[in-house]
C-alpha cells in the first residue's frame, strides 16, 4: 500500500508539473506560404500548453480570437509548433450605403470599404451587421446566399463577373447594358442558371444584343423585350 501511495503522489506531481507554464509552447514557426500570422496570434499560442492540446485544439484557439481564414498547428518536436494560415478571400462585395462590406464565399465579412474590392458586386441590400471575421447579417439573407450561389455559378461556368442586384425582391443580373436576366428569388437557381445561359448565347449567336430573359419561372422562360 505505500508503494502505491509513493507512486500515486509521484503522479499528482508530475500531473501538476505538466499544466505549468514550463510545458507551455516555447518555438513557433509559419509554413513559408502563410503570411498572416500576427504577433496577436503568436502570444496566444506561447500561452498554450504543449501537452496538454491537441494541434486541432491549438488550431481552434487561433480561430476563436481571429478573423483569418483556415488555420492548420503542427506540433514539430518537444515544445514547438509549425503554423498554416490561409487567408480568407474576398468574393463578394456587398453595397451598402456609401460603403461596400467585402465577404468571402462562406459569408464571413473581410472588410468594409469605398471601393468593391471583390470578383463579384452585389447591389439592392441592406446590410445590418458587417462585424469583421463575423456573418455578414442583412435583410433577405436567403436572397444574399442566393446571389453567392449565382457568383459562384458565374465563376465556374461562364467566366464573368456580372453585377447582382436585388430590384423589387427579384434577383437581376446585367450581363451587358441591354441584356438582363431576371431569376426572381432563384428557387431553382442551377435549372434557372442553365436555362439563362443557354438563351443569352442563342441570342449572341443570332446577333440579337437586346432583352430581358426572364428565368423566374423554370417552366416558361420568357425573352422579354428590354424596358430601356
Amino acid at each position: 500500500m505505500k508503494r502505491y501511495g509513493i507512486m500515486l503522489v509521484i503522479a499528482i506531481i508530475l500531473f501538476v508539473l505538466s499544466l505549468m507554464p514550463l510545458f507551455n509552447i516555447k518555438t513557433i514557426t509559419k509554413n513559408t506560404s502563410s503570411s498572416n500570422l500576427t504577433p496577436f496570434m503568436v502570444d496566444l499560442l506561447l500561452d498554450q500548453n504543449w501537452l496538454w492540446k491537441s494541434e486541432d485544439q491549438l488550431a481552434d484557439e487561433l480561430k476563436k480570437k481571429s478573423d483569418v481564414g483556415d488555420i492548420v498547428v503542427k506540433k514539430t518536436g518537444l515544445l514547438k509548433v509549425e503554423v498554416s494560415v490561409t487567408p480568407r478571400e474576398a468574393f463578394l462585395a456587398v453595397h451598402s450605403g456609401m460603403y461596400y462590406v467585402i465577404i468571402d464565399t462562406y459569408g464571413i465579412v473581410i472588410e468594409v470599404s469605398e471601393l468593391p474590392e471583390a470578383p463579384f458586386v452585389v447591389e439592392g441590400f441592406h446590410v445590418v451587421s458587417s462585424k469583421i471575421g463575423h456573418q455578414i447579417v442583412a435583410e433577405n439573407m436567403e436572397l444574399i446566399e442566393r446571389a453567392a450561389q449565382l457568383a459562384y455559378l458565374f465563376d465556374e461556368y461562364v467566366g464573368n463577373n456580372p453585377t447582382i442586384s436585388l430590384v423589387d425582391g427579384e434577383l437581376v443580373i446585367g450581363m451587358t447594358d441591354d441584356i438582363t436576366m431576371n431569376f426572381g428569388t432563384a428557387d431553382e437557381i442551377v435549372e434557372q442558371f442553365s436555362k439563362a445561359i443557354e438563351l443569352y448565347k442563342s441570342m449572341l449567336a443570332k446577333g440579337s444584343d437586346k432583352g430581358i430573359i426572364n428565368v423566374k419561372n423554370i417552366n416558361q422562360i420568357i425573352l422579354e423585350p428590354n424596358k430601356k
